[in-house]
């Protein structure tokens, strides 16, 4: 659906639900057009449809479990994610959006598990092993997040903000000359990035920020 289009794709999927009752992907297509439209109400009246008719449809559960998310309903969110998860364990989305509900409920132990399993799943990504070490970092395992933000490094090694976060880890060791280190790869990343022109305007003034910080 193009942006901006929403209100035109509900009307569309109504009129195929009015042919097709029980057409469930209509329903989940008309579902996100709600969420998209923040008409929370009706999209859950939609996904609860679809769940009529399929009890374990992976979409409309997580679905529901987002919506409850957006609301601040973070039990009924909590209880809804693992459903998805009991259905399909590694169903990234679930396995992330539990993991930040725990980390802003500050049950950072919780949080770090779901972190855990996120890097299992998808070793290779960057931001993951990222969210990992800053929860380690906040519960004062210094040694594992360092850890974690080193095999970040082999996947994405001259990130900026990855480099930072060595720095900052690196302080807190009492490592002084190694987060020194850190932090001036890091103002040299961010130099690159707005060098090439391809940062965009309104990123430009934070990005110039970063870089005096981290000299």
């Amino acid at each position: 659906t193009e942006l901006g289009r929403y209100p035109e794709a509900v009307a569309e999927y109504r009129k195929i639900l009015d042919r097709s009752p029980k057409d469930t992907e209509a329903m989940s297509n008309l579902g996100w057009c709600l969420i998209n439209l923040q008409r929370f109400d009706e999209a859950t009246a939609t996904f609860q449809r679809v769940l009529a008719i399929f009890p374990d449809h992976i979409y409309a559960k997580a679905s529901l479990a987002n919506i409850a998310f957006v609301k601040g309903d973070y039990r009924e969110a909590s209880r809804l994610y693992k459903e998805v998860l009991r259905i399909e364990p590694n169903h990234m989305p679930s396995i992330k959006t539990m993991a930040k509900m725990f980390e802003e409920a500050g049950k950072l132990d919780e949080a770090a598990v779901f972190w855990a399993h996120a890097v299992e799943v998808d070793p290779d990504n960057f931001e993951l092993w990222m969210s990992l070490g800053w929860v380690k970092f906040e519960q004062g395992k210094h040694d594992e997040a360092l850890a974690a933000l080193e095999r970040a490094r082999e996947v994405a090694p001259d990130a900026p903000e990855l480099l930072a976060a060595v720095g900052d880890v690196q302080l807190a060791m009492g490592k002084s000359e190694e987060a020194r280190a850190s932090y001036q790869a890091a103002a040299s990343q961010f130099a690159k990035y707005l060098a090439s022109g391809q940062v965009p305007p309104e990123q430009r003034e934070e990005l110039r920020r970063k870089i005096e910080k981290y000299r």
